[in-house]
C-alpha cells in the first residue's frame, strides 16, 4: 500500500482552521452571525484561484470552488435561514437545517485530515 505524500504545514495549518471556523458556524445563535467565501477560509486565502491546485478539498473532489462538497448545500440553508422573518416560527428549523449541514461540512474537512494528525 502507497503512504500518502505528507502534507505541507501551512496547507495543515489552514485545513485547521478552516474546520474550526466552521465549527463556529455550526454554534452560531443568528444568520449574521455567520461568514462564508474565500475572504473567510484559510484554505482559499492560500489557494483559491480559478483552478484551487494545492487545496485539500480540490485534491479530494478533483473540483475547484468547493463544488462537490457539503458546502454549497450549508450555503443554501444558511440563505433561507437568513431570508426568513426571525418571528417565523420556521426560523429555528431553518437554523437546526443550517447546523446540519454546516456540520457536513466539518465532517467533510476533518475527513481530508492526514491520518497522523488526527
Amino acid at each position: 500500500m502507497t503512504q500518502a505524500p505528507a502534507m505541507p504545514k501551512k496547507t495543515l495549518s489552514a485545513l485547521r482552521k478552516s474546520i474550526q471556523h466552521w465549527e463556529k458556524n455550526t454554534k452560531s445563535e443568528r444568520s449574521g452571525d455567520l461568514s462564508f467565501g474565500p475572504d473567510e477560509c484559510a484554505l482559499c486565502k492560500l489557494f483559491y484561484d480559478y483552478s484551487c491546485d494545492g487545496c485539500p478539498v480540490s485534491a479530494a473532489t478533483g473540483s475547484c470552488s468547493c463544488d462537490d462538497t457539503p458546502y454549497y448545500a450549508a450555503h443554501s440553508s444558511f440563505i433561507a435561514w437568513d431570508r426568513c422573518d426571525p418571528s417565523s416560527p420556521d426560523i429555528g428549523q431553518l437554523r437546526d437545517d443550517f447546523r446540519r449541514d454546516a456540520q457536513c461540512e466539518v465532517d467533510f474537512l476533518k475527513s481530508l485530515l492526514p491520518e497522523a494528525s488526527t
